[in-house]
């Protein structure tokens, strides 16, 4: 063949390479020498470092580094991977245009008419789709006019069109949203919900980042047959590790005024807010300071609004407070003040001033201060410890009645803890403390009020700990543990015509070496002989705090107690502690460790020895009884005090444990169980629960299960029973359904309770990175 000098052709496997930076491959090619290009065609493939295109015909020029390639054309990069009918590269800037493409990100993927990779980082798409579905764009997608990806960072799409299956069903001018860590200012996916009693609620948030330090995001709403309103976000930073942050949502309710007792709507307008201040700010490694506030204009509005209110709720107050700690190495000041408000108060605009506020509660503790350390008995080692605080109880003067409520009080609490030795097997040691408070009624004729105790603490333990096995982990060569296995099965059956039976094949015999686990158990069991004592006991000052403190309703808290009865109390925590006047306690402790072998590196950071094992309790259990002394005239009943068992064990799918209190004069009981069983499509659990101090007694049985017959499907189901009012006291039913497009999910639950009715509907959607967001913004 004869060719120009400028014109050079081959038709067989064509190869071009320059330096390491581009290859070439095809069926055949023309090379054009003076204008330093070429042109391939027939299966070419150009391969640019760590990336490759694809496609029937290509024309490569070495002067521009543009790449043209038609034809069935695919590019395949580290960061993304392109489909389209025509494309063109420029392997000097990194621009890329594709016609009629397909790009398929790792978590997304884009349809578009036109795609132009601006730059490595930015995605410019015309009349294109985007989705995060696998199935894309069948299950959603959303339709833009103009869509810009920066990758690692935001989606904008204009004129957006919402589809579902190629059926639009909401479009929005314009669209932001992120697919990275840092922020910008837009507009951020609307959210809506629906309540069966206030109807279809909308909220569209705008979030503007002010600056690095500071943001704010205004979410004006839609809430239902109730009206229009708003939610409201501001977040700053004022330094490292200091910020504050404002919550507030808004309401012109249709629906309520106060006193008002029905749904319907009232013909007028209530302004209604809920609002909340948090700041956080520490100071080094000394100061620490912190501030929370939420309040409303009405108490009613945690029971409208639900959907915003329970993030922010722990309890039946609107909490005020602030503290503040400082911190040395041997000591620590911290104060606290509360000025609660309370929401189950009667006047739902009003404040409940019946209502006791600590304004405020200082705290001292000194850190453990060595006295002695030796290693003779009986001085191996005393260390005290000091705690102190100073409250002000505060309520109005004019709401006292049956009980004092203004004081002041100081609680001062010394310690003195003696570890005298062993003695053989046994352990022996002490703890002393001195519990001493001291108030001041400044409302009160007789102002002052002292009580006094010293409590003494001594016991004597025995352990003893057995193991059972070695925990290790080996290789062995994969031909003997074949040969262990396999010893007799190669044996013929007498019956069979074959000449041999085939063997079973193991998986893990394909490899070289065989990875063996043994796990090794240890049992620990100890025995506890302990003492309580309260010496010098004492009263002195006001007799009406001093009559008022012997009652439940009279104490400000535990602390008031006296030491002597404040196990006498109705509240679980005071009722299962022991007395602590002259009482015997037996304890028998034990646990069952198992310890596993871990994969580590011997070779990294000299950290095998240490961390080459995991520790898990697979089973306790623990005895606990009292006894009181000095009470020779009562009966053994009446002498005995709690019986406390509790235990648990874990084995495989299964999981059991439990937790008894038994009470001898009143014969009464507190007990919990818990069991649980995992299959691979099932979760069950059960627990059951009965106090027979409460009026009426709880007997409630609870029931919790899930279940996920298909992989896309899970089932809820929660259910509890009260076995005294022979009724339902909560069920909740749930739904989840997830395609394996994993670009959505479906979340509907149904609960019912003694005073309500809720059913949810939720779609939460996969925008990027498997992370879904809620559409109803919950």
């Amino acid at each position: 063949m004869s060719l120009s000098p400028s014109l050079e052709a081959k038709e067989d496997q064509f190869k071009f390479n320059i330096g390491d930076q581009i290859q070439v491959l095809s069926d055949k090619a023309f090379r054009r020498t003076r204008d330093k290009s070429f042109e391939a065609i027939g299966n070419v493939i150009i391969t640019h470092f760590d990336k490759a295109l694809y496609g029937q015909r290509a024309s490569v020029s070495f002067e521009t580094g543009q790449i043209q390639v038609t034809g069935n054309v695919r590019y395949v990069g580290p960061e993304m991977t392109v489909y389209g009918t025509e494309m063109s590269f420029n392997f000097k800037t990194q621009a890329l245009t594709i016609l009629n493409a397909r790009i398929k990100g790792e978590n997304y993927t884009v349809l578009g008419k036109k795609i132009v990779r601006l730059d490595k980082n930015n995605i410019m798409a015309t009349d294109a789709e985007y989705s995060t579905c696998l199935d894309c764009p069948e299950s959603w997608s959303i339709f833009g006019r103009k869509i810009h990806i920066t990758l690692g960072d935001y989606v904008r799409i204009n004129n957006a069109y919402f589809k579902s299956k190629g059926v639009v069903f909401f479009y929005f001018p314009y669209i932001v949203f992120p697919i990275k860590k840092n922020r910008e200012t837009g507009l951020l996916f609307p959210s809506f919900g629906f309540d069966l009693e206030d109807g279809f609620r909308f909220k569209q948030p705008w979030f503007w980042a002010i600056s690095d330090h500071n943001d704010m995001t205004l979410s004006p709403s839609l809430f239902g047959r109730r009206g229009l309103g708003n939610e409201f976000e501001y977040r700053q930073m004022l330094g490292h590790k200091k910020w504050f942050e404002i919550n507030s949502l808004q309401s012109s309710d249709r629906v309520y005024l106060p006193g008002k007792n029905d749904d319907e709507t009232s013909g007028h307008h209530f302004s209604r807010h809920f609002s909340l201040f948090e700041a956080h700010n520490i100071f080094g490694n000394s100061l620490n300071t912190y501030i929370y506030i939420n309040d409303s204009r009405d108490l009613d509005i945690v029971r409208d609004y639900t959907f915003y209110t329970d993030e922010y709720l722990e309890g039946s107050e609107f909490l005020r407070t602030a503290f503040f700690d400082w911190r040395t190495p041997y000591t620590l000041i911290s104060s606290q003040a509360f000025y609660n408000k309370n929401i189950l108060a009667e006047d739902a605009k009003g404040f409940d001033n019946s209502l006791v506020q600590i304004l405020p509660k200082t705290k001292f503790s000194l850190m453990s201060l060595p006295l002695i350390q030796t290693s003779f008995f009986p001085l191996q080692k005393v260390v005290f410890n000091l705690d102190a605080d100073y409250s002000i109880f505060k309520q109005p003067e004019s709401f006292e009645g049956e009980y004092i409520r203004n004081a002041r009080r100081v609680n001062i609490r010394p310690e003195v803890h003696w570890n005298l030795g062993n003695i053989g097997p046994l352990l022996l040691r002490t703890k002393t403390y001195m519990d001493l408070q001291t108030y001041h009624f400044p409302n009160e004729e007789e102002k002052t009020f002292t009580k006094r105790g010293i409590v003494h603490e001594s016991e004597v333990s025995f352990s003893l700990f057995k193991n059972f096995g070695l925990a290790y982990q080996e290789e062995v060569k994969s031909d003997q543990v074949v040969q262990k296995n396999l010893k007799d099965k190669n044996k013929p059956t007498p019956e069979s015509n074959m000449i041999n039976n085939l063997d079973n094949f193991d998986p893990s015999y394909a490899s070289k070496n065989v990875k063996k686990v043994r796990n090794a158990y240890r049992h620990n069991t100890t025995l506890k002989l302990k003492h309580y004592l309260v010496t010098d006991q004492s009263i002195r000052g006001n007799r009406d705090f001093g009559d008022q403190i012997k009652i439940e309703n009279g104490l400000f808290d535990y602390v008031d107690a006296l030491r002597d009865q404040d196990n006498t109390f109705g509240h679980l925590t005071s009722k299962t502690r022991l007395p602590l006047k002259n009482t015997v306690e037996l304890q028998w402790n034990n646990s069952l460790i198992k310890k596993t072998p871990r994969n580590v590196s011997a070779l990294e950071d000299s950290k095998y020895l240490r961390d080459q094992f995991n520790y898990s309790e697979v089973a306790y259990f623990n005895f606990s009884q009292g006894y009181q002394l000095g009470r020779e005239e009562v009966d053994l009943e009446d002498r005995l005090t709690r019986l406390y068992l509790n235990g648990g064990v874990s084995a495989g799918h299964y999981s059991f444990s439990f937790s008894e209190y038994y009470f001898y004069a009143e014969n009464g009981h507190i007990l919990n169980l818990n069991l649980a069983r995992n299959f691979d499509f099932l979760t069950l659990g059960l627990s059951a629960n009965y106090d027979s101090f409460t009026t009426p007694v709880n007997k409630t049985v609870s029931v919790n299960s899930t279940l996920r017959p298909l992989e896309v499907l899970e089932l809820r189901a929660d259910y509890r029973y009260d076995w005294e009012r022979k009724l339902s006291s909560e069920s909740t039913f749930g739904l989840i359904y997830k395609p394996r497009n994993n670009c959505w999910m479906l979340d509907t639950q149904y609960s019912k309770s003694r005073v309500e009715k809720v059913f949810s509907f939720n779609i939460l959607i996969n925008f990027n990175d498997n992370s879904f967001t809620s559409l109803s913004g919950s």
